[in-house]
Formats: structure tokens, C-alpha cells, sequence
């Protein structure tokens, strides 16, 4: 009796199992409730390329991890909780990545959080200028801003870091960037 009995229940058991996969890999499944709409953002608006923005950076690095090239846009970030006028932007070449973070108007030494950076990284690399946000802080920022310009939706110009770090190099590199890019859907709503 004992055996039937497990056989019965290994049969139900299988029966389950294979019903359950066929639910769960049905294409056609009604969902449960209603969809909710997805919260948006007050603080701040990124968008990408794919949403009409364009442009490009022409970047030259010297030191331990040299290399040059052009970058396309990818992204962009206007952000008006933290300040009425702070924003980045992304541009990709390849793997490598190049995230500006500008700086915001009565940026000094002591408003750390508001005094941009330069950051470069792609699967072998991750340098980051140290002079920006460094502890303890230091006597002038290591990035000089060529006259940029900038609004909510776009920007050009240039900047040179002469202290990006790569944590597994002892000496660091130096960058030169020159951008261009329009994101007209990154201003503020």
C-alpha cells in the first residue's frame, strides 16, 4: 500500500510542476489589478540621446593611462533641488565613460558638494579628479574651466584636470576635454 501511495503523490506532484510551467510561460496572462503609473521626479530630469539630445567630447589623456579620442553624447542631468543651476553629462566612447559634473555658481573650497568633477572609466580604468572633493581639502580645484557655456539644455567649452587619479597608478594622469551637446528634453519642467 505503501508504494502506490507514493506514486500517487510523485504523479500529482509532476502534474504540478509541469502545469505550473505552462502557466507561468503562457504569453497571453491578463495582469493582476490595474498598472499604476510610474512616480516622476521632481528633483531633477536626466535624458539621453535617444530623446533628441546630441553632441560630442574630444578627449586627450596624458600620463600612466594615455589615450584620445571622440565620445558621443549619452546623457544628460539638469537638476534644480540643489541648486537653481546644477548639472552633467555623459559621453561614451566605446567602453570608455566621461561624466562631467559642472560646478554651481559660488563654488569654493568649502561647498564640496557643489563643485563638480571629471570622471573617466571604462573596463580596465576608473580615474577621477581628486581635487574637487579630496580630504583633507585641497589649496585650489586641479580642473580649470575654458569659458564654458552653459544652460539647462546644453553646454560647450572645455576643461583641463591635471590630478586625475587611477587607484592603481601612482602618478596621475592629466585630461584635456573639449564638449559640445544640446538635450533639449533635460531642462527643467
Amino acid at each position: 500500500m505503501t508504494m502506490p501511495i507514493r506514486l500517487a503523490a510523485a504523479a500529482v506532484v509532476g502534474a504540478l510542476a509541469v502545469g505550473g510551467a505552462f502557466y507561468l510561460i503562457k504569453p497571453d496572462q491578463p495582469t493582476v489589478g490595474s498598472p499604476s503609473p510610474a512616480p516622476t521626479p521632481l528633483a531633477s530630469a536626466t535624458s539621453g540621446a535617444a530623446g533628441g539630445g546630441s553632441g560630442s567630447a574630444h578627449y586627450e589623456i596624458t600620463g600612466p593611462d594615455a589615450a584620445s579620442g571622440d565620445a558621443m553624447f549619452s546623457s544628460s542631468t539638469f537638476n534644480r533641488a540643489s541648486d537653481a543651476f546644477s548639472q552633467s553629462v555623459v559621453f561614451e566612447d566605446g567602453p570608455l565613460v566621461i561624466e562631467i559634473t559642472f560646478a554651481a555658481p559660488g563654488c569654493n573650497a568649502l561647498s564640496l558638494g557643489a563643485c563638480g568633477s571629471v570622471e573617466i572609466s571604462s573596463d580596465t580604468i576608473y580615474m577621477r579628479d581628486s581635487g574637487w572633493r579630496a580630504t583633507p581639502l585641497p589649496s585650489r580645484p586641479s580642473c580649470t574651466w575654458d569659458n564654458p557655456s552653459l544652460t539647462a539644455t546644453g553646454g560647450s567649452g572645455s576643461v583641463e584636470c591635471i590630478n586625475l587619479v587611477n587607484p592603481a597608478r601612482s602618478t596621475p594622469n592629466a585630461v584635456t576635454i573639449t564638449f559640445t551637446y544640446q538635450d533639449p528634453t533635460a531642462g527643467p519642467s
